[in-house]
């Protein structure tokens, strides 16, 4: 499916729809102390995640395509998917940040676009 997403074979909001379960399961349970939260991650093939395609997810979220939740998931897989790999340490530190918001800060239309700027000069 998140290939699908990358490719522009599917829109952000049908992307959005069939993931909807998924990221409601996984914040209920984030509010749990001491809870593990589930990740889905089905990928029949390896993909790669670049500054683009990266940047290409933050931008789905500065247009309301994606929730906070969205993207705090999508991340989340990001992280613990053996087929999904992370170009370089700029997307491994971004991606740490936004799957980890207890930690790191909520995510915020502000961070974002300071990710999406740094990633924009540097494409």
């Amino acid at each position: 499916l998140l290939h699908k997403l990358l490719s522009g074979s599917i829109s952000a909001l049908d992307f959005r729809s069939e993931i909807a379960e998924e990221v409601s399961l996984y914040s209920a349970q984030l509010q749990k102390l001491g809870a593990a939260a589930p990740v889905h991650v089905d990928v029949d093939k390896e993909i790669t995640i670049t500054d683009s395609s990266f940047l290409a997810i933050l931008n789905m979220f500065k247009s309301s395509d994606l929730s906070s939740e969205d993207l705090e998931y999508i991340c989340d897989c990001f992280e613990l998917s053996e087929s999904i790999n992370l170009s370089n340490d700029d997307i491994a530190d971004y991606v740490f940040e936004f799957a980890n918001p207890k930690v790191n800060g909520q995510i915020t239309h502000e961070r974002v676009a300071q990710v999406v700027a740094e990633l924009e000069g540097r494409i």
